[in-house]
């Protein structure tokens, strides 16, 4: 008897199911393999545990091959549990398994300054700025440069320990350097080289709903990020060996080249879509392609690798090349490419699919199968498993996966038959280029709008983005973006070999890149080019995935085109529509109060959740900027589950407690705007830009002040929440309100119900607060901090004054000691969590009056208090 092997385990199980199928067997092991790393990653699988599995079930399938050769099935079962298993501890290894020495282990939470020596393993790339709104951001940034280096000693005193591992290093550039945007001397790829800065551990989410950088960057196998605070910390101590510096210097100049021959802003968007050097835009410009869906455009992706190694197949087909020679070019042509830019991983991805598509076709079979799919999935969880969880990877393998479900609609049948073969090549040329032209343009939409259909949940939750005019302006970009492929290329190699003829690639790459940008522009203008949406929940998501899987993959679970589109519209009203509907309802029953104080560093955000289902924020600003501000509030709207907000209250007049608002008019449905009149007349730039968004929007403004009082309660029901204004005072005097700071005038806010009492009082000092200080107040539950607990709003007297249980502080990094925690205390015991420690803090007081205090915590509500 011949010895039994995976091949013929794996045969064995496609005829035990299906005898007709010749891909099954790897989209099973596939699956099971990806099962294994999901398994790990959610359970936190035990290494013994999952060694033992391993060992049992090879043995087992050993034997059962061996000895029982009719059981097939009980064969086949154990293959896959032995899949399984080794995909769970290949991902165990890579996600757990670090040295002892590793730099991460070095890193804290102190800015204290670290020396370390390594080498430069990745080229330094400039990345640009966050643009600064003129008036409502207070603080400008400058650019960076990031680069990445292998660790081998850290200063300890004055000895050199060795270290293992990568980190990721960031210099932050002067002003003048900024404006200069000229080249910076620094080491190069391969230099060794010694950088002094702040070694820190990336950041854990502090808010639900915030993307988590930290398991990011760590499934890339990078626990830590160097901050270098100047071009003096970073010195080269030996020079770099000929082949990391010649792909060094070569990506150097050909960013230099493109930067030479191009406009500035077409030349970051070469270098994007060269280089993948996407950090040189402006961040506005990238914020369209996101509005637009043609985000993929700015990371080289299969789109790229394959529009540049087509080319290979075009000299096959016009016969200048056989078709062996030219699939060995292509597959020569990719890794080189992958090489050049560094082996990044959205370029391997697609350099390793498009070599098994190669490879397929040099065997004889059909190069874009779900056989070559999965084949090349496997390849990719095998260099890194994490990728089963990158975004870029699921969107890459779902667009691919797409145009294999899409066939039957994508491409057009070929004629069989003889006569119609005979008609089609009677036609004249320019009739022929015409029907080919339709033929290809017809393929292009269908392609860009099934991608688009099947990409919307993944795409919904996680960048809340519902960009309508995709499957449109897609096809239209494919032209000029192969035009400026093929054009940048040419500027390249005439730079170097003619550079007195490169002016000509390089002004139709010029004008091929504008041609995207001024598609992109006028796209996301388009109102109804695009919608910000909560999106469905994880859930969801996977349940349709799961159902497109079975239903698309496995011929024996196929369906018919109309039944596909029932199911995809029951899935869109039963798993998107209604959860969001029933979680309303639920909380409604729940008869709950929730008040969450949102971690926006120093500034000011708070989410009151009513038991009816109304939804207030209260402030919405940041120090940190706008930008930066508008995501943090809308990633954790967008995580309850929220599109509308009954109110938006805003106490003053300071940028930290309002910059976000045009972005969040932009995103959510705003029925009304509480603020003061002292704030509605200023004359001030940032609070006219404040207008100007809500004139825009058409949102209604409410003024109130001391004394003003808004019943939320439902009709008869009297125990409804009730929100009264304690402030800012109205003094008799019109000519003193205008002598009063805008700190003094704030907002003042006093929220009741079920016997608990929340007080939100803004920025209150000086006049104003000695006016607050003079209301007999009920005793407070819960007291956000004034002024993010500055000394100028009297902690120990304000806390003496409404006597909290719970002080929450909304502020920044280092803002807040534990000195300005005792002042608190001194005034009235009580429990002071601040947002920069704690993350989000958030009190649910339950229809009975309990009170529960929780915080933001590895990715969940852990509890910190109740009462």
């Amino acid at each position: 008897m011949a010895k039994p092997s995976l091949n013929h385990a794996l045969a064995a199980t496609s005829s035990s199911l299906d005898r007709r199928l010749t891909y099954e067997p790897m989209i099973l092991a596939t699956a099971c393999f990806c099962g294994g790393i999901f398994a790990d990653r959610t359970l936190d699988l035990s290494p013994l545990a999952i060694a033992v599995l391993g060992t049992i079930t090879w043995g087992a399938w050993l034997l059962t091959t061996y000895r029982m050769p009719r059981k097939q099935r009980l064969a086949c079962a154990f293959l896959y549990l032995m899949i399984f298993s080794s995909g769970a501890i290949w991902h165990h290894a890579r996600w757990n398994w670090f040295p002892k020495n590793d730099i991460g282990a070095f890193a804290g939470s102190q800015l204290e300054t670290t020396a370390i020596r390594g080498v430069m393993c990745t080229e330094p790339v400039r990345v640009a700025a966050h643009p600064a709104h003129p008036t409502l951001d207070t603080h400008r940034t400058c650019d960076r440069i990031r680069f990445g280096m292998k660790v081998d000693s850290i200063r300890d005193d004055s000895e050199w320990k060795p270290v293992a591992g990568f980190v990721r290093a960031s210099i932050l550039l002067s002003e003048q350097q900024t404006k200069s945007q000229q080249g910076i001397e620094l080491p190069v790829c391969g230099d060794s080289i010694e950088v002094t800065g702040t070694l820190l551990h990336g950041k854990r989410p502090t808010n639900p709903g915030q993307f988590d950088f930290k398991n990011h960057t760590r499934g890339r196998g990078e626990l830590t990020f160097l901050f270098i605070d100047s071009t003096d910390g970073i010195a080269a101590i030996n020079r770099a060996g000929q082949e990391p510096g010649f792909r060094a210097v070569l990506r150097a100049w050909i960013d230099r080249q493109l930067h030479a021959r191009l406009p500035q802003q077409q030349a970051a968007f070469a270098s994007a879509v060269l280089l993948g050097n996407r950090d040189q835009m402006d961040l506005e410009v990238r914020h369209q392609f996101l509005k637009t869906g043609t985000s993929h455009l700015l990371a080289i992706s299969g789109l790229h690798v394959g529009i540049l190694a087509s080319g290979f197949l075009l000299l096959l087909k016009i016969g200048l090349l056989s078709r062996r020679n030219g699939l060995y070019l292509t597959i020569l042509f990719v890794l080189c490419y992958a090489w050049l830019v560094e082996f990044r991983p959205t370029v391997l991805r697609a350099s390793i699919l498009i070599c098994v598509m190669c490879g397929a076709r040099l065997l004889g079979k059909t190069a874009l199968s779900w056989g070559s799919l999965c084949t090349a999935l496997l390849l990719v969880l095998i260099v890194n498993p994490n990728d089963l969880f990158s975004l870029g990877a699921q969107l890459s393998f779902l667009a691919i996966s797409t145009t294999i479900i899409g066939k039957p609609w994508i491409f057009k049948k070929p004629v069989h038959d003889p006569l119609q073969q005979l008609i089609a090549q009677s036609r004249s040329t320019p009739v022929r280029m015409m029907q080919l032209f339709k033929q290809t343009l017809r393929a292009a939409f269908c392609v860009s709008f099934l991608i688009w259909i099947i990409g919307l949940p993944l795409v919904a939750a996680r960048f809340h983005s519902v960009a309508l005019i995709s499957p449109l302006i897609n096809p239209l970009l494919i032209f000029p973006l192969t035009v400026a492929l093929y054009a940048g290329i040419a500027l390249i190699c005439f730079s170097y070999v003619l550079p007195w003829a490169a002016s000509t690639p390089a002004v139709v790459c010029c004008a091929s890149l504008a041609s995207i940008e001024t598609l992109i522009d006028f796209g996301s203008r388009q109102t109804i080019g695009h919608r910000w949406v909560a999106g469905p929940s994880e859930f969801s998501v996977v349940v349709f995935y799961l159902g497109l899987f079975v239903f698309a993959v496995f011929p024996r679970t196929r369906v018919k085109a109309k039944w596909c589109i029932l199911l995809g519209v029951l899935w869109l009203v039963f798993c998107w529509l209604v959860p969001s509907r029933i979680a309303n309802i639920q909380q409604q029953k729940q008869q709950q109060l929730q008040f969450t104080v949102i971690d926006v560093r120093h500034g000011s955000a708070a989410l009151v959740r009513l038991p009816d289902g109304k939804n207030l924020l209260f402030d919405c600003g940041s120090l940190s900027g706008s930008r930066r501000a508008a995501n943090t509030i809308s990633e954790v709207l967008w995580d309850e589950g929220i599109d509308r907000l009954d109110a938006i209250f805003i106490s003053h007049a300071d940028v930290d407690h309002f910059n976000a608002l045009p972005r969040l008019l932009e995103r959510f449905q705003v029925d009304s705007i509480w603020t003061t009149d002292a704030m509605v007349g200023s004359n001030a730039g940032s609070v006219q830009t404040f207008r100007e968004a809500i004139d825009q929007y058409g949102v209604p403004i409410k003024l109130a002040g001391a004394g003003t009082t808004v019943d939320w309660s439902r009709t008869g029901d009297a125990a409804g929440p009730t929100l009264e204004f304690l402030g800012p005072p109205t003094l008799p005097d019109p000519d003193a309100t205008g002598k009063l700071g805008d700190n003094d005038l704030s907002l003042v806010a006093s929220l009741r119900w079920r016997g608990r009492h929340i007080l939100l009082p803004g920025d209150v000092e000086g006049l104003g607060l000695e006016s607050l200080l003079k209301w007999e107040i009920e005793k407070v539950d819960v007291l956000v901090a004034a002024h993010h607990g500055s000394k100028h709003s009297k902690p120990n007297r304000f806390a003496r004054w409404c006597e909290p249980d719970y002080v929450f502080v909304s502020c920044g990094a280092r803002r807040f000691s534990q000195q300005d925690a005792d002042e608190f205390k001194r005034g009235h015991p009580c429990d002071v969590f601040t947002t920069d420690q704690s993350g989000a803090v958030r009190c649910v007081i339950g229809s009975d009056g309990e009170l529960t205090v929780k915080h933001w915590n590895g990715g969940q509500w852990a509890l910190l208090n109740h009462l």
